[in-house]
């Protein structure tokens, strides 16, 4: 192996756990804020704050509501076509069609094992 390659790799590794170390703490910081954010939100509720909007020096908050709907599972487009389509072979194709047109992504990884 060259002389780069093992460089590369170990700076590699240097900045992998300079990553692990500044996530770990970066989670600690998260949490504490969920935890605050929690007390934050019940407070806000309670109080009737909901879609008002809160001057702090210079920094505003706006307590609202927001929606949003995850991703559509395959096991979910299954359940929906059984309920709407009574021939079990015309639910076998479109499954099939679906699945040979979903987008494949591929990538390269390096996989790191710490002792």
């Amino acid at each position: 192996m060259s002389d780069l390659f093992v460089k590369n790799i170990q700076n590699w590794i240097t900045l992998d756990n300079n990553i692990k170390r500044i996530n770990k703490g970066l989670r600690e910081i998260k949490n504490k804020k969920n935890v605050l954010e929690k007390d934050i939100i019940t407070f806000a509720s309670s109080n009737n704050l909901n879609n008002k909007v809160l001057n702090l020096n210079e920094t505003k908050l706006r307590f609202d509501v927001s929606t949003s709907y995850p991703s559509i599972s395959i096991k979910l487009l299954r359940e929906v076509l059984e309920e709407t389509i009574e021939e079990p072979e015309g639910i076998e194709v479109i499954m099939d069609r679906i699945s040979k047109k979903r987008e494949k992504l591929s990538k390269n990884n390096i996989h790191i094992k710490r002792k």
